[in-house]
């Protein structure tokens, strides 16, 4: 991990963290089963930090990132063929939802 972190790298990071725990209480379609691949120590950490310091950001992250992945598998069953991804983070949605027919880019800075 780089020694200097923006807040923007840190909020990826919180945000990656989130994604990879196993939340029980809303199943297994709210977990990034690659999410935890960018993490160290360092970042799970910050991850928890976020968490204790505002709890609703657990399921906020959550519902938002189901909420995209929900629109993102709609519009390729409807025969999108390229998909742009901005501001994605640690975003894995070009791993799990990889296929022949459609094209990922991914944005950020």
């Amino acid at each position: 991990m780089p020694k200097t972190l923006t807040s923007l790298s840190k909020t990826a990071l919180a945000a990656a963290y989130i994604q990879a725990l196993d939340d029980k209480d809303l199943g297994p379609d709210f977990t990034d089963p690659y999410g935890d691949m960018f993490l160290d120590d360092e970042g799970r950490a910050m991850g928890e930090q976020l968490i204790q310091l505002v709890p609703v950001t657990l399921k906020w992250v959550k519902y938002r990132n189901r909420y995209f992945d929900e629109v993102l598998l709609k519009q390729i069953r409807s025969g999108v063929k390229q998909v742009v991804e901005l501001g994605g983070g640690f975003s894995t949605r070009f791993i799990r939802y990889q296929s022949e027919d459609v094209v990922f880019y991914e944005i950020d800075v």
